[in-house]
């Protein structure tokens, strides 16, 4: 008795505590948890297209108004996460130093992501009949990290580890 005592608790201490030191929580709920995770899909979005239009850029035969078409796509997904954002900031939500430093990092990668993208819609516009192609897919590398870090920071900020 004693023994199957001893091997349940066991047991339970080897499978329950180390699945729950290693959970992660929901810290950031309602209305602003949904902005977070809109923020993260759209942000996942505009790095998915950004990465095409860097294979897009390694490509031979460029069209470079299919290039502009897929940058005016991005731009339209920029507009969208600063649209986010900006709702997200108006709720004012109680944030902890942690999640504040996260959401700072989320702005910053967010304005990055902007500069880049006019960056390259200015690189487009000025030279159309012969782009730079080096220049166009280092800002396409670019606007993929800045995707990523936006993605990521609002990710962080909705989700925590408990401890």
């Amino acid at each position: 008795m004693i023994r199957k005592l001893f091997a349940s608790l066991l047991l339970a201490t080897l499978v329950c505590i180390p699945a729950s030191a290693m959970e992660t929580k929901c810290v950031v709920t309602g209305p602003a948890g949904s902005y977070l995770t809109d923020i993260a899909r759209v942000a996942a979005g505009a790095q998915n297209q950004a990465e095409e239009m860097e294979a897009y850029l390694r490509n031979s035969s460029v069209d470079w108004r299919t290039l502009a078409d897929q940058t005016a796509y991005l731009a339209d997904q920029v507009r969208t996460l600063r649209s986010l954002v900006s709702r997200f900031e108006q709720m004012e939500p109680a944030l902890t130093p942690a999640q504040s430093e996260q959401f700072e990092r989320l702005k910053a990668g967010l304005d990055t992501l902007t500069v880049f993208l006019n960056n390259t819609n200015q690189l487009i516009a000025e030279s159309q009949l012969f782009p730079d192609r080096n220049a166009l897919a280092a800002n396409a590398k670019a606007m993929i990290v800045r995707s990523q870090v936006v993605r990521d920071a609002a990710r962080k900020l909705r989700m925590t580890e408990s401890s």
